[in-house]
């Protein structure tokens, strides 16, 4: 996940530009965990984790990209 976001970020010509992931919940409530965004209930059928990249105006001195997380 980390290397498609940062393949993003540089503009490497083969990153693309949706990556669609599955798995399941025994993966998916570790993994929000992890980022602390865990409220200690199981997910609920159908849950998604969506990882956004995004980058600042290309006007100014230096093009900063961030990651936007979203959950269910």
């Amino acid at each position: 996940l980390v290397g498609r976001l940062h393949d993003m970020a540089t503009g490497k010509p083969s990153a693309p530009v949706l990556a669609l992931l599955a798995a399941h919940d025994t993966v998916l409530a570790p993994m929000v965990a992890a980022l602390s965004g865990y409220d200690c209930r199981w997910p609920p059928y159908a849950s998604r984790v969506v990882f956004e990249l995004w980058r600042t105006p290309a006007h100014g001195p230096q093009q900063q990209h961030y990651v936007r997380l979203l959950y269910n």
